[in-house]
């Protein structure tokens, strides 16, 4: 992994804007994002990059946790929560070429793209 000084900071659009079934308010609850896949051949070098994935999120300050499925080992999610929807959109526009490298290099080690969802806190529904 590069050090901070070596790390291209460029922002870049890496993520599309999240389809929604109704525009969430702004400060509509939490919100969760996840995404989920199948175990690739290569665990190990998954697993590092999935450490990297790890730091990246902790950097944008959403408390994240690769985790495996109890009832499906091939099953793999990541899950990461931030206090509001504008949260999270904020960290679609933080995305630099770094980011986008460390995504590349988990997303060359899976079978199939990554299945993504974006949940909002219940209590942050509005009719």
């Amino acid at each position: 992994m590069p050090s901070d000084e070596d790390l291209d900071l460029r922002p870049v659009k890496l993520w599309p804007e999240p389809p929604t079934w109704r525009p969430p308010t702004w400060t509509a609850g939490r919100c969760s994002s996840w995404w989920s896949t199948a175990f690739p051949d290569n665990t190990e070098a998954f697993a590092l990059a999935m450490q990297e994935i790890r730091t990246m999120r902790m950097r944008d300050g959403a408390p994240v946790g690769p985790f495996v499925d109890a009832a499906d080992a091939g099953r793999y999610v990541e899950e990461f929560m931030v206090e509001s929807w504008l949260e999270h959109l904020r960290q679609h526009e933080r995305m630099t070429a770094a980011d986008e490298a460390v995504e590349e290099r988990m997303r060359s080690l899976l079978e199939e793209a990554p299945r993504v969802s974006h949940l909002l806190a219940a209590e942050g529904r509005r009719k």
